[in-house]
Parts: structure tokens; sequence; C-alpha cells
């Protein structure tokens, strides 16, 4: 596992750069709107299921490059600076941040979510206006599979590895 986690963070970003690849290794929400938009175009039938798992409020947390902009974290940071920082923070559980660093962990983490909260609501929009949805007929189900812990302190563990009310 750990070498299988060291290659996912550490040699597949430098591979992915060289072919000029964006270096998060997984697809951003805009992105899988995008291919779904494009599935769904090209998928027209009376009943569809469209299944899509977001994973830009999982560790390392990297926001779009807007959102950095337009927050205020304690520590200047770029965006691959602060995806290696968190990453490096969730990983150690926190033990080696200090109170400023892991405000700075939080504050990612909030802008990826309020990312991914911008991009659902367009989506919804872009499904709605392509006739892809119809709010009397169609369901549409968020859901999550767990939340994050800030805390440290209080549990020895920061990211998904317990299941605590925070």
């Amino acid at each position: 596992y750990n070498i299988a986690e060291w290659a996912y963070f550490n040699a597949l970003p430098h591979i992915m750069s060289l072919t000029n690849q964006d270096i998060l290794v997984w697809q951003t929400a805009s992105q899988l709107h995008s291919s779904a938009l494009d599935w769904l175009g090209d998928n027209e039938r009376e009943d569809v299921f469209c299944w899509i798992h977001y994973m830009d409020v999982h560790h390392p947390y990297i926001p779009d490059g807007n959102y950095i902009e337009s927050s205020t974290f304690v520590n200047d940071w770029t965006r691959h600076g602060i995806g290696e920082f968190t990453r490096k923070a969730v990983t150690e559980d926190g033990m080696s941040c200090t109170e400023d660093e892991l405000r700075d962990v939080e504050t990612a983490y909030d802008l990826c979510c309020k990312y991914l909260s911008d991009e659902i609501s367009e989506f919804l929009k872009s499904l709605i206006s392509e006739g892809h949805f119809n709010c009397e007929e169609d369901l549409l189900v968020l859901t999550a599979d767990h939340g994050e812990s800030f805390l440290p302190n209080d549990h020895g563990q920061m990211g998904h590895k317990g299941l605590w009310e925070d």
C-alpha cells in the first residue's frame, strides 16, 4: 500500500507533468460534468441512470486556482504547494502542523467543497437547460461516503480514518 500511495502522489504527477497534463490524477467536477453531458446527449432514452463520483473534496485538497486567489490562507500557498502540504498533513494526522497550518488545511478543504457545490449547481442548470432533467419527473440524489475530521488533538487523526461527528 505504501509503495502504491507513494507512486500515486509522487511519481504519477511528475509523469503527467511531462505530458502537459494537470497535476490532478483524477478528473475535476467540471471535467466529469462535461463528460456526463456528452454521454447524456449520446444516450437519449426514457430511463437513464448516471452516477458521478467526485474526488475534489478528498485529500490532497487542491482547490481550483480561482478559489485560492479569492481566499485568505495564513501561509502563502501555490495550488501545487497546498496540495502537497495537505496530503502530508492528513497522512501524518496533523501531528507536525501548527495551529495556523491546520487552519490552512481546513481552508483548502472548505474551498474544495465550495468549488464542488458551485459546479454541481451549474451542472444542474445545464441538465435542465439541455433537457436532461425534469424536476417533475426525474430524481437527483446526492450522497457522501464519509466526512473529514480536522481535529487531530481530539482524535489523534485527520481526514476520514475514523467516524466522529466532526
